[in-house]
Order: C-alpha cells, then sequence, then structure tokens
C-alpha cells in the first residue's frame, strides 16, 4: 500500500466508527473491499485504453481466490478454454 492508501484506509475505518469507542473486525473487513473494489476499478480505468478487456480478465483471475496461482494452476486446459471463450 502507498502512504496515502493508508492514510486514506483509517480514514474510511475512522468515519464508519464514529461514535465507536473502537474499530471492529467488520469495519476493517469494509475498509479492505472498498478499498480493493476502488483500486480495481483504478486499475481497469488505467490500462482500458491498452487492454479493453482488463476488467474480464480481473474478474477470470478473481475466481481463483488466492494471492497467487501457481503457473501450471493458470494453464489448465479448462482455465484456458474458459479464458479463451471470453475474449
Amino acid at each position: 500500500m502507498r502512504s496515502r492508501d493508508i492514510m486514506s484506509f483509517i480514514n474510511k475505518a475512522f468515519a464508519i466508527s464514529e461514535g465507536k469507542n473502537n474499530i471492529s473486525g467488520n469495519t476493517i473487513n469494509t475498509c479492505e473491499h472498498e478499498y480493493s473494489r476502488k483500486r480495481r476499478e483504478a486499475l481497469e480505468y488505467e490500462w482500458r485504453s491498452a487492454f479493453e478487456a482488463i476488467p474480464e480478465l480481473i474478474k477470470y483471475l478473481s475466481r481463483f481466490k488466492k494471492s497467487s496461482i501457481a503457473f501450471n494452476e493458470f494453464c489448465e486446459q479448462s482455465n484456458v478454454d474458459d479464458l479463451a471463450l471470453k475474449f
């Protein structure tokens, strides 16, 4: 995360928790989802002119539900077929 992202994240948590004594786990989860959504939108906006299918590719990659994907897993025939059919 960049410094400004951290500050934005913390400010969002404070705003959601206004009037409460602490920042709950649910608040942190809400902030994480909001941060991820905004970063995804920014990435799509930045790259869409060069790669129109970036939203579909991100959606495809998000189905793996992991922070990293092994190359052989990404290249499994069924995954490649699914991706090819989208483009």
